[in-house]
């Protein structure tokens, strides 16, 4: 675990003492790698738990940070730069939201909100959430929509779109299924 402490004076003389503290989840993806936790700490009272988003090999974690052993090939080492770029990028825009936003509007859910964007992953959640809300389904049949909800959620974070059912055309759904058959070509890790 890793801790960042960093104090920021707002402009009306309040000070806001902020600490980040990073742990790796227990849980691996099926690539093998862990995801960054942090636990925002906010004037030593509120604390929230988010998700980086960061997923790391478990060897390349020290307990501290992101660091590849000395003993492995250049492409992992390359693969430990990027993450350890990625998670330093995702602490810079907490710091930089715990600055610029009053301290009573930081709930959990404005700098999850904040910080994960509202974004397709919002969207599409509750389009899927009001559509199974209203239908008797099967439990398979409930989780292949909850599926589909996923995977339109990384198709919406890949392209950069916003995720309604009016922005699905013909050429937006062949795009979608291509996503699909060539996502894994994507993931930097399967390299």
């Amino acid at each position: 675990m890793q801790t960042f402490c960093r104090h920021f004076i707002q402009s009306n003389l309040i000070i806001l003492k902020m600490k980040i503290t990073r742990s790796l989840s227990k849980r691996r993806d099926p690539l093998g790698r862990a995801e960054i936790f942090l636990r925002l700490t906010i004037d030593r009272s509120r604390q929230h738990r988010l998700r980086s988003g960061v997923f790391v090999r478990p060897e390349c974690w020290n307990g501290e940070c992101i660091a590849a052993p000395r003993r492995c090939d250049a492409s992992v080492r390359k693969e430990a730069a990027e993450q350890a770029v990625a998670l330093a990028r995702k602490e810079q825009r907490l710091f930089s939201l715990c600055v610029s936003t009053p301290a009573e509007k930081l709930t959990a859910e404005y700098v999850r909100a904040s910080i994960e964007g509202e974004t397709a992953v919002t969207c599409m959640d509750a389009c899927m959430k009001a559509f199974l809300a209203g239908r008797e389904l099967s439990a398979s049949r409930r989780r292949q929509y909850l599926t589909l909800a996923r995977m339109l959620t990384r198709y919406g974070h890949r392209c950069g779109c916003d995720m309604h059912a009016g922005s699905f055309d013909s050429e937006r759904v062949a795009d979608f299924m291509a996503f699909l058959r060539d996502e894994h070509l994507h993931d930097r890790s399967c390299r």
